[in-house]
Formats: C-alpha cells, sequence, structure tokens
C-alpha cells in the first residue's frame, strides 16, 4: 500500500518514502490500537464464547479453611428446565448440628458458572457444611471456619 502525498518542496521522493515508513509501523499495530482523532477505530469485534459446564458442579469452597469469609462455585448446564422453565437451585449452609444457618441462594438460574461468598464473621471457629439443591441433584461440601 503506498499513497502519494504532496511534499513540501520540489521533492516528493521524500513524502513517499515518510508514508511507506508510516505504513510498515501501522501495519504492525494492533487495530483496536489505531485511532483517528480522538476516537478509536473499530475494524471488527470478536465474541468470547465462554465454555459452558456439560455437567451440574459443585465445587469446594476457597479459601477452606477460610477467615472471614469464603467462595462457593457452581456450575450448570445449558439444557436443564421444566416446561422451559430454569430450575431452582438452593445453597444452604449448616452447621454441625445440621441446623440451617443462612440460605444463600434459592431462586431459578439458567446455565453458567456462579460463585457466592459466604461471610462468616459472625460465626465461631468449626466446622460448616454447604448444601447445593437442583432439580434431583444434591451435594453437600465440608468447609472450615478458622479464627
Amino acid at each position: 500500500m503506498a499513497a502519494l502525498v504532496p511534499g513540501l518542496g520540489g521533492d516528493k521522493k521524500g513524502s513517499i518514502i515518510m508514508m511507506r515508513e508510516k505504513i510498515d509501523i501501522l501495519r504492525n499495530q494492533p487495530y483496536d490500537s489505531l485511532a483517528f482523532g480522538s476516537s478509536p477505530l473499530v475494524t471488527s469485534v470478536t465474541e468470547l464464547e465462554e465454555e459452558l459446564p456439560k455437567s451440574i458442579m459443585l465445587y469446594q469452597n476457597y479459601p477452606n479453611p477460610f477467615n472471614p469469609s469464603t467462595k462457593i462455585k457452581f456450575a450448570i448446564p445449558p439444557g436443564l428446565s421444566v416446561n422451559h422453565n430454569e430450575l431452582k437451585v438452593t445453597l444452604t449452609v449448616y452447621d454441625m448440628l445440621g441446623r440451617e444457618l443462612v440460605t444463600l441462594i434459592n431462586e431459578p438460574l439458567g446455565a453458567g458458572v456462579y460463585e457466592i461468598e459466604f461471610d462468616g464473621t459472625d460465626l465461631p471457629s468449626g466446622v460448616y457444611f454447604y448444601r447445593f439443591i437442583m432439580g434431583n441433584y444434591i451435594q453437600s461440601n465440608k468447609m472450615m471456619l478458622l479464627k
């Protein structure tokens, strides 16, 4: 690619060489870094597809042991519905005696990977359990709060 740019004075050759150098510089730049005026030039848009899970999954909380908060992650694959309605997800935390302490989530959710934070600031050190229910799928995991 070359362009004829009128040069200053009688020598037009210098302007063409300068334009070729600029073209080589621009050719090596990422498209999103090029700007005309104060606005960036968008040349294409690429949609990034996040990989959806293939099965229901409840992960171990992290960090574990925790103080004072931890994250509980779970995954829901696409296609889980009843009469085109999303299935209700329940995520509940229990103490060692099986007493329900808090329900972190209790609502229908679509496909995706979710992460819920559990704050144990007001609880004593000890072992706690969290239970995930979605349709017929039930899984519990153990977590430890150390203060």
